[in-house]
């Protein structure tokens, strides 16, 4: 989208007037997308990749055209929820780059492994309540987005804005955190197919529909990173790839035991 357009505007940054070289920025980012999503898929590059991917979203995305934006304007509701966008994101790659390589010696070291999926985990869940309010406070803008066919569009806007509060505020506080990482995965992706695929399929030239799509698409893989992290753990039973419970986890933190017969 951006090396097609030549504007960062359809991946919804927005680039600020005092930026130089508008146009060289989105066909750089274009690029750098463009590569970076091939490389992910290749086991060799994937954490070069990662850590190139975790670096653009955090520095550009967020820091660079995002809270800049925010700052500015902070009464503009589509601001703040740029930022919980971005932060999914970002979020999705830091997962990546955290799985992908060892933990180098030092203070870095922190950004991977456990403690930078943990790290990464509380990004997302606290870029979540900032998309969530935007359901609020623009409900009857974001209604066009609800399939016609769904009863009680506006309705429908209000319960996903308070489900992807909730999930945030439950995976930050680890409140069944799995079961909300995997209930807000399901919804995002469930955006996806009910109401992102059919505008496309409706309006195959709308660059809009397009950049809606593949944004929805980015963030509901992040959202299944961030399920998949909490391994096996379910409601408090850890459950083996087959079969029932197999060990029964006493609290957060504590050792899990073997149950009783």
């Amino acid at each position: 989208m951006c090396l097609i357009a030549g504007n960062l505007g359809y991946v919804f940054q927005p680039v600020p007037p005092w930026i130089p070289w508008r146009h060289g920025l989105a066909y750089a980012s274009g690029v750098l997308l463009l590569v970076g999503g091939l490389a992910v898929l290749v086991p060799k590059t994937t954490a070069r990749a990662a850590q190139v991917l975790t670096a653009y979203f955090f520095f550009v995305w967020l820091l660079l055209l995002n809270v800049p934006t925010t700052v500015a304007k902070p009464t503009v509701v589509g601001h703040w929820e740029g930022c919980g966008l971005d932060m999914t994101i970002l979020a999705g790659s830091w997962i990546l780059l955290a799985l992908s390589r060892q933990p180098p010696a030092g203070p870095a070291g922190r950004l991977f492994g456990e403690s930078g999926v943990t790290l990464a985990r509380r990004v997302y869940a606290a870029g979540l309540p900032l998309i969530g309010l935007a359901h609020f406070a623009s409900a009857r803008e974001a209604t066009e987005y609800v399939p016609t066919w769904f009863p009680l569009r506006i309705d429908w806007v209000y319960l996903t804005g308070a489900a992807h509060v909730a999930a945030g505020l439950a995976i930050l506080f680890g409140v069944v955190p799995r079961l909300a990482a995997v209930l807000e995965a399901a919804q995002v992706t469930a955006f996806v197919v009910l109401s992102h695929v059919p505008s496309v399929l409706g309006a195959p030239r709308d660059r809009i529909q397009w950049g809606m799509f593949f944004d929805a698409l980015a963030i509901a893989g992040s959202a299944w990173l961030v399920a998949t992290t909490f391994r096996g753990r379910w409601l408090g039973i850890e459950l083996p790839w087959k079969g029932g419970p197999r060990r029964v986890a006493i609290g957060v933190g504590d050792e899990p035991r073997e149950p009783r017969e």
